[in-house]
Formats: C-alpha cells, sequence, structure tokens
C-alpha cells in the first residue's frame, strides 16, 4: 500500500513486523498536545506489511510523537522522533511490548 505525498511533504516507510495488525496511525508534532487524524484512514496494515506515510511540510515540527493501535485496541506511543532523519521506521514485538526502531 502506498499513499502519494503532496509537494513539499516529507515521507517515510512504516513496517509493520508485530505480528499483529496496526488499525490506526496517528502522527503529530511534538510540541502539539492533539492527535492529528488517523493516517492510515480505513486501511490496516497486517504484520509484514509496509506502507509509505506522508507527514508535514519541510521547515515544520523536527521532532514527532507516534501513536498506534492495534486489531485489540491497544495503543502504543513513541515520543520524540526526529521522523525527517529516518527512511523507515519498524515496528516489532520486545520484551513484552512494541519497539520502534529508526532506520
Amino acid at each position: 500500500m502506498v499513499m502519494p505525498a503532496a509537494a513539499g511533504e516529507r515521507e517515510f516507510i512504516l513496517h509493520n513486523d508485530t505480528g499483529g495488525s496496526i488499525n490506526a496511525l496517528y502522527i503529530s508534532p511534538a510540541s502539539m498536545n492533539t492527535w492529528a487524524d488517523d493516517m492510515l484512514g480505513v486501511e490496516t496494515l497486517v504484520g509484514g506489511e509496509s506502507v509509505t506515510i506522508p507527514f508535514g511540510r519541510s521547515g515544520e515540527a523536527a521532532l514527532w510523537d507516534v501513536k498506534v493501535s492495534d486489531a485489540e485496541g491497544v495503543d502504543q506511543t513513541w515520543s520524540r522522533i526526529n521522523l525527517g532523519q529516518l527512511s523507515t521506521l519498524t515496528l516489532q514485538r520486545e520484551d513484552g511490548g512494541v519497539a520502534a526502531l529508526a532506520e
């Protein structure tokens, strides 16, 4: 699944290596106290799949917060990720939780 980026938007690849489904993805500048709309929309990112995620424009925030919700409604949140400095964000099971690995 590939989502087209609008002119001037940055993007990264989200890879789901959790073994489960991701039903929602939220990205917001770290300076905000609210989440933007679900970036996956009506899509579900099943285990083993990847999707290109467009976000923010050049010159916007450097640090972003990321939240995903799985099929059971469990949320995982990572704070202050420099999305502009990575090409891939891989989510994988680790020590009973989910780790976000930046590449």
